[in-house]
Order: structure tokens, then sequence, then C-alpha cells
């Protein structure tokens, strides 16, 4: 029996920004296949412009500003979600590994590790301009494919979240 759950990340009383990614990828064409996106491009603005460094830096900091929460989901799941949350390396995953690539890319990609049984256990981020997806004839990713330098490592869609704007 699966569960859903939802990370939020919660509003400042003073304005702050929110993200609602909506989990949808909008460089998808209606047959499935992704526009090019030159990444090589837009981490060189990101990291050459200091006004663009900035302002996403900016952005970053005031979506994290104002914490998280779990909705959704048992107790129990909440819990397990939380500890592996809370090891203390979330707020440095969040910020790097989802937020700013989020800004500046459009979409990241997170790794799903889970236990024999299919427990969660961790995540790990994975650079977007590593990964190429792989749809049916509806659109649906069939795998996730990542190329670094030489090698090439499959990803199933149960092993592999794609979060975009």
């Amino acid at each position: 029996m699966s569960e859903t759950l939802s990370l939020e990340l919660l509003k400042s009383d003073t304005g702050g920004i929110g993200l609602t990614p909506d989990y949808m990828s909008f460089r998808n064409t209606s047959w499935g296949q992704q526009q090019p996106v030159n990444y090589i491009l837009l981490r060189k603005l990101y990291l050459e412009d200091p006004i663009v460094y900035r302002c996403i830096n900016t952005t970053a900091n005031a979506i994290l500003a104002s914490g998280y929460t779990l909705r959704g989901g048992s107790i129990t799941a909440r819990k397990r979600i939380f500890d592996i949350l809370n090891r203390g390396k979330f707020s440095k995953v969040l910020r790097e590994g989802i937020i700013i690539p989020l800004l500046v890319y459009g979409d990241t990609y997170l790794e799903l590790s889970r236990t024999g049984d299919g427990r969660l256990i961790d995540f790990y981020p994975h650079d977007s301009s590593t990964i190429r997806v792989d749809y049916n004839e509806h659109g649906e990713p069939i795998k996730y494919i990542q190329r670094v330098l030489h090698r090439r490592v499959d990803f199933y869609p149960e092993e592999m979240i794609h979060l975009a704007r």
C-alpha cells in the first residue's frame, strides 16, 4: 500500500517566496519529445554574471527562509521522511540540488535509494545536464539515461523523480 506525501515550503509572513513546482516538464511537446536546453550556457550565465548569481541565490535563500513541512501520509511515513531530511544535509541538498537547479535550468532530478522491501532511505540530486529522458508514445517516461564522461547509467521511473517548473 503506497502513501502520498508532499513537501511544502512555507511562505513567510513578510511576503517570502514559496516553491510549488507542478512536476510537469514545460519543455515536453505533445509527443513527449524534449526541446533542447543549453545547460552549459545557463550554467555559465549563473556562475559568471554577478547579477544573475545574486538574484538566484537571494531567491533560493528566501524560499528556504520559511522552513518546510510534510503533509499527508501516515505518522510513521512522515517520521521516516523527517528522519531522512534531518540527517544534517537536507538544507544544503534542497538548496544546491533542487531549488537552484530549478531556478537556473527549470528542472532537476532526484535518484531514490530504497531498501530491499521498497522503503525510501535517501535521495541524491543529479545534474540536469547529464540526464536524457526516453518517453513512450504517450509522453510518459520509460527511463532516465545519465551520461557522465564515457559512463552510462539507466534509471527507471520508480528510481528517479524529475522536478520541473
